[in-house]
């Protein structure tokens, strides 16, 4: 993987690539992984020590990265009409790129750590799951936007709180 190669010449932090699991694969020694599957592993309270390496960085971390991501998901109700399950998909997606972007803000804290890469997937999550639901295109899309803006938010004061000095590059297209 790309992260692989750039923790031959620097620290990295990775958060939510496919691939990631188990996150001490060779090659993350100098850095930061927090797996694809870490939401899932904390909810369901098995594999936690392989979604992260370090293990007791993010296990230390985890527990408390998801708390924040399920209140913020859950103060934004939203007043969408979806159908039954979509409000409980939109928390679920949201509280997934919210718990994202606080590991990336942690690992970032390290001022080694030269590389960053983390995927947030709830849109591509909410739009797929909205679809199967059946939900209203239009509701849909709402749904969508207030997740984008949400995203947006938070990432704009994790750039203000200093992680400004690094450069984002946004990945925006869907399939």
């Amino acid at each position: 993987s790309f992260w692989e190669v750039a923790a031959g010449a620097e620290k990295t932090a990775v958060v939510g690539w496919w691939g990631t699991w188990p996150a001490g694969a060779s090659g993350t020694r100098g850095g930061y992984v927090v797996s694809d599957v870490a939401v899932t592993a904390l909810r369901r309270g098995r594999g936690v020590e392989q979604a992260f390496h370090p293990s007791s960085w993010g296990v230390s971390r985890g527990a408390r990265w998801l708390a924040a991501a399920d209140a913020a998901a859950a103060a934004d109700e939203g007043t969408t009409a979806l159908p039954p399950g979509g409000a409980a998909v939109a928390r679920e997606a949201l509280a997934i790129d919210l718990f994202a972007l606080d590991a990336v803000a942690d690992a970032f804290a390290d001022p080694e750590v030269g590389l960053g890469a983390v995927y947030l997937p709830g849109q591509d999550i909410l739009r797929a799951r909205l679809r199967e639901l059946g939900a209203d295109p239009f509701a849909a899309l709402e749904a969508l936007a207030r997740h984008a803006r949400i995203v947006d938010r938070r990432l704009g004061a994790l750039l203000a709180e200093g992680l400004g000095q690094y450069r984002l590059d946004v990945d925006d297209r869907h399939q």
